[in-house]
């Protein structure tokens, strides 16, 4: 999807090519991509274009005596100017805006129709596309600060969410966490000053060395070959690919129709353990090579919580409590029987300690996987890492949160992304 350098630049053009120009000719080809009935797109006609603004990710096109326009990329949407006597692409064209000097042509590749035109009455109806979220690059320091922190949610979420911050998404949220060498699964609530600091100086640095690039690469012309995966980026869109400041291969995580790319050792301290994808297949003999790295254990525990019955989510889990009860009897497993070595005392796993949950005992795991059992692997990935919303309880000597309320599992595309 488009984000805040795309649209960007995409005004910048607009501005040099329809800015102060009137409308001929407001043509919809396809039913789909008008959202709003009480205005007809031909009322626009003969008005001319008075103003160009970006609306969080929407491009805001106003009309003279009080008209306008709302277009939403959405992910597969672009805009083509085309010069007189040039034809719309076939199949692909959704609308089509007439100029003396050229056409604005709305266009998105693939079936599903996501991309969208409004065309509304007046200024006051665009306030139902105001998310709330706050300027990246004209927020200062401090109401940045307080806009993380407001919730309490992994910074990756945080950062693309539109009622916190108004244009990031996903792909310049994974160079911004990058380029701050922070982990995407960071609570925005255990953030220390320091890392505010680096996180928004990257966010500034990020963004506006982005709309630098395409400014440069687009000129005076309009924009080309949008996309949320460009040459020049660090993480985003190069899985196992080298970090281009370490040289470590980029991990992902997958959730939905989404991927978070990010460099283990820049940004989650090179430690053993890395964030496991969600869709991985993990055969017994990956479960028991995770024996062997305590802190991977607590991040396969979140693993079989978040996926459901259908995913294997609640064989995770059965093979996960196995193997928990092995490791605290002092028994790690190997790949065979003959590996099996007894554990020392310094070996014995009396807590598991992660980027994910410090101080974590065996116990309390085992309890919330039991639960996770118990309910067909619904996600109770929450109950692994309390928060400061979450409610808690004790139970068995330890504090454990309770897990959220969120119904009958129906499948992967149900749950909350990973990184949320």
């Amino acid at each position: 999807m488009p984000e805040l350098p795309d649209i960007a630049i995409y005004i910048e053009a607009l501005e040099r090519h329809i800015g102060g120009r009137r409308l001929e000719r407001a043509q919809v080809l396809s039913p789909f991509v008008l959202r709003s009935v009480e205005v007809p797109p031909a009322e626009l006609e003969g008005r001319d274009v008075r103003g160009i603004a970006r609306l969080g990710k929407r491009i805001v096109l106003e009309f003279s005596e009080d008209r306008f326009m709302v277009i939403h990329l959405m992910i597969a949407g672009r805009l083509r100017w085309l010069l007189p006597g040039k034809k719309p692409p076939g199949r692909i064209s959704l609308a089509v805006l007439a100029f003396a000097t050229g056409r604005l042509v709305l266009t998105e590749a693939g079936t599903r129709r996501r991309a969208s035109l409004h065309v509304l009455r007046n200024r006051a109806a665009l306030e139902q596309f105001q998310r709330g979220g706050l300027e990246p690059l004209a927020a200062g320091r401090d109401a940045f600060a307080e806009r993380l922190r407001s919730e309490n949610h992994t910074l990756k979420r945080a950062l693309t969410d539109p009622r916190l911050f108004s244009g990031i998404g996903n792909a310049y949220s994974d160079e911004i966490l990058h380029r701050a060498r922070l982990s995407p699964l960071t609570w925005t609530t255990r953030l220390d000053e320091e890392g505010v600091d680096r996180l928004y100086g990257a966010m500034r640095e990020v963004l506006l060395e982005w709309v630098d690039r395409l400014r440069e690469q687009t000129g005076t012309g309009f924009p080309e070959k949008v996309t949320a995966f460009r040459r020049g980026m660090a993480v985003h869109g190069r899985y196992r690919e080298p970090c281009p400041v370490c040289g470590a291969p980029v991990q992902r995580i997958r959730y939905a129709e989404n991927e978070t790319n990010y460099c283990a050792r820049c940004q989650t301290g090179g430690s053993r353990w890395r964030l496991l994808d969600r869709n991985a297949s993990l055969s017994p003999g990956d479960v028991a090579d995770l024996a062997q790295d305590a802190p991977r254990l607590l991040d396969l525990c979140t693993l079989g919580t978040q996926r459901g019955p259908s995913s294997g989510g609640d064989e995770i889990l059965r093979r996960t409590l196995s193997l928990l009860t092995r490791v605290e009897e002092g028994v790690i497993p190997g790949e065979t029987a003959g590996d099996q070595q007894s554990a020392g005392s310094g070996d014995r796993l009396d807590q598991i300690e992660s980027p994910l949950g410090r101080g974590v005992h065996l116990e309390c795991v085992k309890s919330v996987i039991v639960k996770g059992i118990a309910n067909d692997g619904d996600e109770l990935g929450a109950a692994l890492v309390p928060s400061r919303n979450s409610p808690v309880s004790q139970e068995d000597g330890c504090l454990v949160a309770e897990p959220l309320n969120v119904g009958p599992s129906r499948g992967r595309e149900s749950h909350e992304p990973a990184v949320g």
